[in-house]
């Protein structure tokens, strides 16, 4: 059986800079798998009879021509006009890949974060679209219509889930002092219900009600590979899981390291204090005795350029903290993932960034869906992204999948999204 072999392309731009190749590479080498070159001589790309694009302000003859702007080939950050974007689809790509606008003054949310409202060029329904995957899509499309004879791959769609899990168990394996407290709490409000379900996790004669992992070893077992996120942090407002050091943790980590990714969930101070980054990635290492190369910021807490440049200091290759908090959206344009591009210092790096598009957080306590909304949503956002190939990575946690308390109606729309699971 035979194996189409990549076609290669030449492209002409007056200037090869490094924001024009890092957005070719990933056009043309990470989505559409073509050999492409880069080209500046006006005389050696109209000489040329293979197939050929331009980037420039004016098309040169009757080839595929891409109209540009200056931001490729520029070196400052500087504020920017939508219109600049829309006229010269490059540059749209590579402001959203790189988040230049974060590098820019915007009025954060109460976590110091990017809010999915924080943008001054974009709004959320802007967000929704994977924008940068839909151009791409065209581009392969316009690209066939003028050379049918050529190779183009075109992405599956493909869902990813992973689950982030800020507090291993509910009421299983808490500190004493943690214990007392709430029984404390519990009973002063006459919760009667809370204290034998407190009382049952002490003597473990239950099942903890956030205890999803025997529903994980069995996925696993079944060859679907989720990717899960620990929080290893200490005991703080924002950080609040279980010591991981209990021996019955540290059982159900290393079977779960068996068929899972496991990656570190860095903790909510971790972004002022390199340190802690260290030490929770090396404890969490030592104890499903494996390498950790993979993260997603606590709260999705992403500072640029200072997390990303910390996150490569501790050796993480793969980091999963781009999206939006507060709402459904792309927040770099694209489903796929892509190199991260240190905007100040204009160079590619080796970590890779893995957008999510929807946690389960955001649909309940910030948009303030029903189930039933947010399964109508989400099957909306399903068929856009089946369009364009696209992944469909979200974000859930223990105690949402466990559809206990709060989330008890919600488990029925999550269990339809891991259905449709694909490796």
């Amino acid at each position: 059986m035979s194996t189409a072999v990549p076609s290669t392309i030449l492209i002409y731009a007056t200037t090869a800079s490094p924001r024009l190749l890092y957005v070719l590479d990933f056009i043309f080498g990470e989505r559409l798998r073509m050999h492409w070159t880069l080209c500046t001589d006006p005389t050696q790309f109209q000489q040329h009879t293979g197939y050929k694009i331009s980037y420039t302000p004016q098309a040169i003859a009757h080839e595929i021509h891409l109209p540009s702007s200056t931001l490729l080939f520029e070196t400052q950050i500087r504020p920017l006009q939508k219109e600049e974007l829309q006229s010269d689809p490059l540059a749209m790509v590579f402001f959203l890949l790189t988040r230049y606008e974060e590098y820019l003054a915007f009025e954060s949310d109460k976590h110091g974060r990017f809010s999915i409202h924080s943008s001054t060029l974009f709004t959320p329904e802007d967000f929704w679209r994977p924008i940068v995957d839909e151009f791409i899509y065209k581009l392969r499309k316009s690209i066939l219509s003028k050379y049918p004879e050529i190779f183009i791959h075109q992405s599956k769609f493909t869902v990813r889930p992973t689950m982030d899990i800020d507090q291993f168990y509910l009421y299983q394996n808490l500190p004493r002092w943690r214990f007392a407290a709430g029984m404390m709490k519990s009973a002063l409000k006459f919760d009667t219900t809370t204290i034998r379900a407190r009382w049952s996790g002490l003597t473990s004669k239950e099942k903890d009600p956030w205890d999803v992992y025997d529903y994980l070893l069995q996925k696993g077992r079944m060859g679907h590979r989720w990717r899960l996120f620990l929080l290893n942090a200490t005991y703080a407002k924002f950080d609040k899981n279980i010591p991981l050091k209990h021996p019955k943790i540290q059982l159900v980590l290393q079977q779960l390291a068996k068929y899972h990714q496991i990656g570190i969930h860095p903790s909510y101070a971790s972004n002022k204090y390199l340190a802690k980054i260290a030490k929770e990635k090396n404890l969490l290492s030592q104890i499903v005795q494996k390498k950790i190369e993979i993260s997603r910021q606590h709260y999705i807490k992403l500072h640029l350029p200072q997390t990303y440049r910390n996150l490569l200091t501790q050796g993480i290759l793969h980091d999963f903290s781009m999206g939006f908090a507060d709402g459904i959206g792309f927040r770099a344009g694209t489903s796929h993932s892509f190199l991260w591009y240190d905007l100040p210092k204009e160079e590619v790096t080796a970590l890779r960034i893995h957008p999510f598009c929807v946690m389960d957080v955001a649909l309940k306590n910030y948009l303030q869906y029903t189930p039933d909304q947010a399964s109508q949503k989400l099957d909306e956002l399903v068929e856009v992204l089946k369009v364009y190939g696209g992944k469909f990575t979200f974000i859930l946690h223990n105690q949402s999948f466990s559809g206990y308390a709060e989330w008890k109606n919600w488990k029925p729309v999550f269990e339809r999204w891991v259905s449709s699971f694909t490796h």
